[in-house]
């Protein structure tokens, strides 16, 4: 599925999709479990709800993890070409 490797990080898009791969294996298996270990087979409902709540919340914290993961790869390489420059290295 690819929900944790490199590629599902290199940009917003991709982000929520890897993500949306994972999840889209990962609720109803969740769901089919909690219905072994509780006895019963949940509500539509519940399982409607926790389906879209879990693919936001899972989307958006990826997403802004590659947001997040971009600007930080950017103030590294300033801090780099600043310090080089004013190490005199370059410039």
């Amino acid at each position: 599925l690819g929900a944790y490797s490199d590629n599902a990080t290199e940009d917003v898009v991709d982000s929520f999709s890897y993500a949306a791969r994972g999840w889209s294996i990962a609720v109803p298996l969740g769901c089919v479990l909690r219905g072994l270990i509780r006895g019963y087979v949940p509500p539509t409902p519940f399982v409607v709800v926790t389906m879209i709540t879990t693919l936001l919340i899972i989307g958006s914290a990826r997403a802004a993890y590659s947001i997040a993961d971009e600007n930080k790869l950017v103030s590294i390489l300033v801090a780099t070409i600043s310090f080089l420059f004013c190490a005199g290295i370059i410039g």
